[in-house]
């Protein structure tokens, strides 16, 4: 099964999927966005660790006094911002059981680099994967590495699990689509303006078809 090829890390073994939030810059806005992981190619993980390792002792070695203080300074800014996290409390909600957020750190922060999306399919399956739709998918929340696995009655060998490079695809799909994602910029530019003028700031954005109206 696909458990026998991915795995949690011992410390996160309780959770029930992985999400991610990335920022980039699209537009002259900034985006925040937010989806779900299938998992990392752990050996890119390692060679970062690995390489942050060495830097991390030659500055440690060669710092003057007040440097090492200002990377410490860094180090107590980056837990503010976790108590800061931490503070965030649900203030309403259908169930009297809501409580405040907890939030614990564990494991280790995994670069946006070393994530993979992992596509599976039945080996009777006859209808041939859309790669259209996965760069589409993938350049909006720029993942890097995709898997397409397929299964004999939800049994998967190694031969049938399959890494695929798409950096290239997701480069050139966006640049293909240049004319797409230029009235994409609009849309979202015509949504925050909108947004902005309504008395109460809140507003419902309905799609017909390849028309978007608003509500």
């Amino acid at each position: 099964s696909r458990r026998r090829h991915t795995r949690w890390e011992p410390n996160t073994k309780s959770s029930a999927s992985h999400q991610r939030i990335i920022q980039y810059d699209f537009g002259g806005l900034k985006f925040l966005v937010h989806s779900g992981s299938n998992g990392y190619l752990k050996q890119i993980v390692d060679r970062d660790t690995q390489r942050n390792n060495a830097k991390t002792a030659k500055i440690s070695k060669d710092l003057p006094e007040s440097m090492e203080s200002l990377v410490k300074t860094q180090e107590k800014i980056e837990t503010g911002n976790l108590t800061l996290l931490e503070a965030l409390r649900v203030t309403g909600g259908p169930s009297s059981t809501v409580g405040p957020l907890h939030i614990e750190r564990r494991g280790r922060r995994i670069p946006q680099k070393a994530i993979f999306d992992l596509k599976t399919c039945a080996k009777e399956t006859i209808r041939p994967i859309d790669m259209n739709e996965v760069y589409r998918r993938l350049w909006i929340n720029q993942t890097l590495h995709f898997i397409f696995a397929e299964h004999f009655r939800g049994s998967f060998e190694p031969r049938d699990i399959q890494p695929v490079s798409i950096s290239d695809g997701i480069s050139k799909w966006g640049e293909d689509r240049e004319a797409l994602l230029k009235h994409y910029q609009a849309i979202v530019m015509e949504i925050i303006a909108a947004t902005r003028s309504s008395a109460t700031g809140k507003l419902q954005v309905i799609r017909w078809g390849s028309e978007i109206g608003r509500a």
